[in-house]
């Protein structure tokens, strides 16, 4: 099918999204402020980016055309309640946390 309009003309488009630690509300904060935790390591956001590109146009006008795109997503976030094992024994099963080393 070939169209009437639209087909011949270049067009395209991109987007960006970013989320980091520092646009985080202060909501965040006092509630680990609360529970003694350090805020910027407690179930907050390390980082999230969102980004995408898309680009199409004719190769030869009224028979072939072309369309490319591209999309990158990022997502990282920093666990909550997670610490190092105060059992120092490399075959134990057993778990109890160290409080002081997260």
């Amino acid at each position: 099918m070939i169209p009437r309009d639209g087909g011949n003309a270049f067009s395209g488009m991109a987007t960006f999204a970013y989320v980091g630690p520092s646009l985080e509300n202060e909501q965040h904060q006092r509630r680990a402020a609360r529970a003694h935790l350090d805020p910027k390591r407690v179930g907050s956001i390390k980082k999230f980016r969102d980004s995408a590109a898309a680009l199409g146009g004719p190769i030869s006008r009224d028979k072939l055309w072309f369309f490319a795109s591209f999309r990158e997503g990022v997502t990282q976030q920093y666990a909550e309640g997670l610490y190092f094992n105060k059992l120092t024994q490399p075959q134990s099963f057993l778990y109890e946390p160290d409080l002081s080393r997260r």
